[in-house]
């Protein structure tokens, strides 16, 4: 036996600690507190508990290690129960000496099994962990819910997919497709799998929406969503919801929350918050934003429908003048009346400048408030060095939205800078891919970096999605020459 091995030149204390049992004590209660964590952080947000729930097993944990030590130190286990542990002195006198290795092979065997399994727990059900449910390849497109009320309710459930699809954009880990992409599927009959090829998007979730009103003036609105695996066919999750009106914004959170737990994606409080959060107070006013927004997919029909839009807005914000998703609509309508030459005038800036800056004091991180603000100097002015920096605000606000690369394209294209406008176009049909629109844009910038392969490529998909304008063939009958 070496002199390390032996008890009498080992300092009292250390002695003290590999007698009383601390040492294997603590070994143990670290490893079942690291595989209590793992289950906890996967249980929690899975079982919709409240997210101080895991904060507070953490203490309890730290609390609970040096009262394991106090405990170990103090107390052992014996035949005859639980005892207070004798002195070395005392122990000497009782029973003869014997030497033990510091930690028995017993100790070792169970602290390495709950680290594994602590481990093997966090790698395969944590969400996004495994390659195949990875967060980062969750693409999802939601699609219009339809309708199952009176034909003029349509805007209420175009809304209620909308606001769906805006929760889960605004959450790390899921991709979702532009609802500018998704609204040529409105009762399309065609199979889950070629809607999930044709976006690119693994996931599809559909829903029916029936707005239920009395005649004593209350109403209900009853929504059905139903998350489906687009290759397979098969549904990942289905749950109704039937709640009063008042409540349609807790329902439009639960249904993302409930959407992005069956995905996998880890929601932390913070994003929790952010599901629950209302854009309004005002029922009457989210009633005239919703109807703005139905004027506003027209919008290319022209100045008609963007005054309507306008209307609407103006009318939303009056009834709730904290309502800033409405005031940054408002002033990306005005700015779309002025830049397509429908009302070019000083009140009309002035207007949409007030507008966005009521939307940006009110509610600072919101993406589009940052959008509006960007087309304000961009469409208004033409100034592009302060268009950009609101477009990229935006953009980090909200990784998926497609309006902010689209303006960042146009902002940098105009300032000469081909590659960057390519790469940001590229994200933006990913996100929108059945826009013909920006599918045109990308082979006339690509053009211009000479890649005309790829110009030709975009510019066949656009004439594919939109073959009626005349210019898409001159421009590509350009580019084969």
């Amino acid at each position: 036996m070496s002199a390390a091995d032996d008890p009498a030149h080992r300092p009292k204390f250390i002695t003290e600690l590999k007698r009383r049992r601390v040492v294997r004590v603590a070994v143990v209660y670290g490893a079942t507190a690291f595989a209590v964590l793992q289950a906890a952080d996967i249980l929690v947000p899975a079982l919709h508990l409240p997210a101080w729930l895991l904060t507070a097993i953490v203490l309890l944990l730290a609390l609970g290690l040096p009262i394991a030590l106090v405990v170990a130190w103090a107390f052992q286990l014996t035949p005859e129960g639980v005892q207070r542990t004798g002195s070395a002195e005392e122990v000497a006198h009782a029973v003869p000496h014997r030497t033990e290795a510091w930690l028995s092979l017993r100790t070792v065997a169970l602290a390495a099994a709950m680290l594994v399994l602590g481990a093997a727990a966090a790698w395969l059900l944590k969400p996004g962990a495994s390659g195949a449910e990875s967060s980062a390849a969750t693409t999802l497109a939601v699609l219009p819910f339809i309708n199952l009320g009176a034909p003029a309710d349509l805007y209420f459930a175009d809304g209620m997919s909308e606001a769906v699809r805006g929760k889960l954009a605004g959450l790390e880990g899921i991709t979702v497709i532009a609802s500018s992409s998704t609204r040529a599927y409105r009762d399309s009959q065609k199979a889950p799998r070629d809607i999930g090829r044709e976006l690119g998007a693994r996931y599809l979730l559909t829903g029916t929406v029936l707005w239920a009103k009395s005649p004593d003036g209350t109403s209900r609105v009853q929504v059905s969503p139903e998350l489906i695996n687009a290759e397979s066919g098969t549904t990942r999750w289905q749950q109704p919801f039937d709640a009063v009106l008042s409540d349609v914004f807790a329902v439009q959170g639960e249904i993302a929350g409930r959407v992005a737990d069956a995905l996998r994606v880890t929601l932390r409080e913070p994003q929790r918050e952010q599901l629950a959060t209302r854009p309004t107070t005002n029922l009457d006013a989210y009633d005239a934003y919703l109807r703005a927004e139905s004027w506003l997919q027209q919008a290319e029909l022209g100045a008609t429908t963007r005054r309507l839009a306008a209307a609407e807005l103006r009318r939303a914000v009056d009834l709730d003048p904290r309502f800033a998703l409405a005031w940054a609509r408002l002033c990306y309508a005005s700015m779309g009346a002025y830049w397509y030459g429908e009302d070019r005038t000083e009140p009309r800036l002035r207007s949409a400048r007030a507008a966005a800056d009521t939307a940006l004091a009110l509610q600072p991180d919101l993406p589009e408030a940052h959008i509006a603000d960007g087309y304000y100097w961009y469409w208004g002015f033409r100034d592009y060095p302060r268009a950009l920096p609101s477009f990229e605000r935006a953009l980090a606000l909200d990784d998926n939205s497609a309006a902010a690369l689209t303006g960042l394209a146009s902002v940098v294209r105009r300032q000469g800078r081909w590659t960057d406008a390519v790469a940001y176009l590229r994200r933006a049909v990913a996100l929108d891919p059945r826009s013909a629109l920006w599918h045109r844009e990308l082979a006339i910038t690509l053009l211009m970096t000479g890649e005309l392969a790829a110009a030709d490529s975009a510019s066949s998909r656009g004439i594919t999605l939109a073959p009626e304008p005349v210019g898409s063939y001159v421009f590509r009958a350009r580019i084969l020459s």
